[in-house]
């Protein structure tokens, strides 16, 4: 199958470089993939209704029973399996063309890290300390929400 007139004049242009050139390219390449892979990831996670649905759900856990605590730390968990199978879906999609080397970041940098401080909390008992950190996820997670533009879901 022949390419377009555009492909054509990419592979003549990546003939022309260098070995040092083409290595530049292609790590330049690697990012721009991993950027379009995290913008992804992250528009999918903001457009996920259960993940809506299950962090405001984590406001409304009274308080005042035993197994607050334990509640939340159930809760959290689920959502954070729910933000690995959007990321792995992704992933899937991504794999035979991105070196994976910085994975850890992508997903950390932007679900997990929430969920983790309201782990911590959770581990101390402290029912202000979770509230405020639910809150806190909650506020961020909405006003993320309210500034990304649509994006085109490309298969």
């Amino acid at each position: 199958m022949f390419g377009t007139n555009q492909d054509l004049k990419v592979l003549s242009q990546w003939s022309m470089l260098n070995a040092c050139r083409r290595r530049q390219a292609e790590e330049f390449l690697q990012f721009l993939l991993l950027q379009q892979l995290k913008s992804e990831f992250i528009s999918q996670i903001l457009q996920n209704q259960f993940l809506k649905r299950g962090l405001t759900a984590l406001l409304a856990v009274p308080t005042e029973e035993e197994g607050y605590a334990e509640e939340v730390m159930v809760r959290v968990n689920s959502l954070k399996r729910m933000c690995q199978c959007v990321f792995d879906q992704i992933y899937q999609k991504y794999e035979a063309v991105v070196n994976f080397s910085r994975l850890d970041e992508i997903i950390t940098d932007f679900a997990l890290d929430g969920f983790s401080y309201i782990e911590s909390a959770a581990q101390t008992g402290c029912t202000d300390l979770i509230q405020r950190e639910v809150k806190e996820m909650v506020e961020t997670y909405q006003s993320l929400e309210r500034n990304i533009e649509p994006t085109r879901r490309v298969v």
